[in-house]
Protein backbone atom coordinates (compact mmCIF):
# COMPACT_ATOMS: atom_id res chain seq x y z
CA UNK A 1 0.00 0.00 0.00
CA UNK A 2 1.47 3.28 -0.89
CA UNK A 3 0.26 6.51 0.58
CA UNK A 4 0.72 10.37 0.18
CA UNK A 5 2.94 12.88 1.71
CA UNK A 6 0.48 14.54 3.35
CA UNK A 7 -0.68 11.06 5.12
CA UNK A 8 3.34 10.31 6.41
CA UNK A 9 3.45 14.38 7.78
CA UNK A 10 0.39 14.01 9.98
CA UNK A 11 1.54 10.40 10.92
CA UNK A 12 5.11 11.90 11.47
CA UNK A 13 4.08 15.03 13.35
CA UNK A 14 1.11 13.00 15.58
CA UNK A 15 4.37 10.79 16.94
CA UNK A 16 7.63 12.50 16.57
CA UNK A 17 8.20 13.07 20.35
CA UNK A 18 7.31 9.53 21.17
CA UNK A 19 9.72 8.49 18.84
CA UNK A 20 12.13 10.59 19.82
CA UNK A 21 11.78 9.27 23.27
CA UNK A 22 13.47 6.14 21.91
CA UNK A 23 17.36 6.11 23.32
CA UNK A 24 19.52 5.68 19.60
CA UNK A 25 17.10 7.63 18.00
CA UNK A 26 18.67 10.50 15.70
CA UNK A 27 16.15 12.19 14.14
CA UNK A 28 11.98 11.59 12.68
CA UNK A 29 11.57 12.46 9.05
CA UNK A 30 9.24 11.83 6.04
CA UNK A 31 11.40 9.83 3.44
CA UNK A 32 11.70 7.58 0.67
CA UNK A 33 12.63 3.88 1.29
CA UNK A 34 14.94 1.99 -0.56
CA UNK A 35 11.58 0.65 -3.23
CA UNK A 36 11.45 4.62 -3.57
CA UNK A 37 7.84 4.68 -1.98
CA UNK A 38 7.08 7.23 0.64
CA UNK A 39 7.91 6.41 4.45
CA UNK A 40 8.76 7.57 7.77
CA UNK A 41 12.52 7.30 8.12
CA UNK A 42 14.05 6.92 11.60
CA UNK A 43 17.72 8.14 12.31
CA UNK A 44 19.78 6.37 14.67
CA UNK A 45 22.84 7.31 16.58
CA UNK A 46 23.51 3.67 17.36
CA UNK A 47 23.58 1.04 14.90
CA UNK A 48 20.18 -0.63 13.81
CA UNK A 49 20.21 -3.65 15.57
CA UNK A 50 21.04 -2.05 19.06
CA UNK A 51 17.08 -0.35 18.59
CA UNK A 52 15.16 -2.29 15.88
CA UNK A 53 13.29 -4.40 18.49
CA UNK A 54 12.21 -0.62 20.30
CA UNK A 55 10.90 0.98 17.07
CA UNK A 56 7.74 -0.48 14.72
CA UNK A 57 8.56 -2.05 11.55
CA UNK A 58 4.74 0.00 10.32
CA UNK A 59 2.73 2.64 11.69
CA UNK A 60 -0.48 3.08 11.15
CA UNK A 61 0.08 0.88 8.06
CA UNK A 62 2.98 3.09 6.81
CA UNK A 63 6.39 1.45 6.64
CA UNK A 64 9.07 2.42 8.73
CA UNK A 65 12.72 2.77 7.80
CA UNK A 66 15.55 2.96 10.15
CA UNK A 67 19.00 4.06 9.09
CA UNK A 68 22.08 4.25 10.66
CA UNK A 69 23.55 8.07 10.70
CA UNK A 70 25.76 8.36 13.80
CA UNK A 71 25.73 11.12 16.04
CA UNK A 72 24.63 14.58 14.93
CA UNK A 73 25.73 17.44 16.61
CA UNK A 74 25.22 21.25 15.95
CA UNK A 75 28.22 23.66 14.98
Amino acid sequence: MTFDIDTIEQIHRRLESKILGVDGVAFVATGVDNNGNACLLIGTSVPVMQVHGRLPKELDDINVELRYVGDISTQ
